[in-house]
């Protein structure tokens, strides 16, 4: 029963730092072109609330929808970011 319970944290953890991270508006607008782009409904992540439970379904349902475009905005930050790395230790050098 415990490792339920921990999975679940973690579940709404790690859906809780989504919404965080796409509450950014550039974040934000990133996904939402990205959801046009791959002709996806334009939906956004539910922030969570310990008291209403429909929060945590709409925004399970909202990760499930997404997930294509989520995870292609998150690779492409990852990408930049590499980049950007690479940039700077070339300037550097």
């Amino acid at each position: 029963m415990c490792k339920h319970l921990k999975d679940a944290r973690n579940l709404f953890n790690a859906l809780e730092a989504l919404y965080v991270h796409f509450s950014h508006p550039t974040r934000n607008m990133k996904l939402t072109d990205l959801q046009l782009k791959l002709n996806m409904k334009k939906t956004t992540l539910s922030q969570l609330s310990d008291t209403h439970w429909i929060c945590c379904c709409k925004s399970c349902d909202a990760m499930i929808i997404n997930f294509n475009a989520i995870a292609q905005v998150l690779n492409n930050e990852i990408d930049d970011q590499q980049s950007k790395c690479v940039a700077q230790a070339i300037d550097n050098s």
